[in-house]
């Protein structure tokens, strides 16, 4: 039997990283044997997906090199030059050259997924050995 959707997530909620962090840390070196059953019940409220502002980032270096790809060696030499003796006066970097610079970093829009809110409870379910008739085998109920 396969696991549905909400049981799949009710699993992944009980087991976050932090709970299996901090069980793991008490389990010392070895092979465990594990067979036991559990009793999952409560609520699960799924929200709405929803759409975030987002703020593109920009790769200042690839930019930079493929601007000063399109120099010829003179002007190159001459920008570094001055770079490296004067650094960078943002006050004197051109209205048109920022306002490029401005819309590679424009915002765009992701949608992500709705929270989900749980209020579930845990608890292993203890089996019970039961005595089969005769000529047949044990079971675990």
């Amino acid at each position: 039997m396969e696991l549905s959707a909400i049981q799949i997530v009710a699993l992944a909620k009980m087991l976050d990283k932090k709970v299996v962090d901090t069980a793991r840390e008490k389990l010392s070196v070895g092979v465990y044997e594990v067979d036991f059953d559990t009793n999952t019940a409560g609520t699960y409220e799924v929200f709405a997906d929803f759409e975030k502002r987002q703020t593109n980032t920009v790769d200042w270096m690839g930019l930079f090199a493929l601007a000063m790809s399109k120099l010829n060696n003179t002007t190159v030499e001459a920008v570094v030059a001055e770079y490296e003796e004067k650094g960078v006066d943002k006050g004197e970097i051109k209205k048109t050259v920022q306002s490029k610079v401005d819309s590679l970093r424009d915002a765009t829009y992701k949608t992500n997924k709705g929270q989900v809110r749980t209020k579930l409870t845990y608890k292993v379910v203890e089996k019970v050995e039961v005595e089969a008739p005769a000529k047949t085998k044990k079971v675990n109920a």
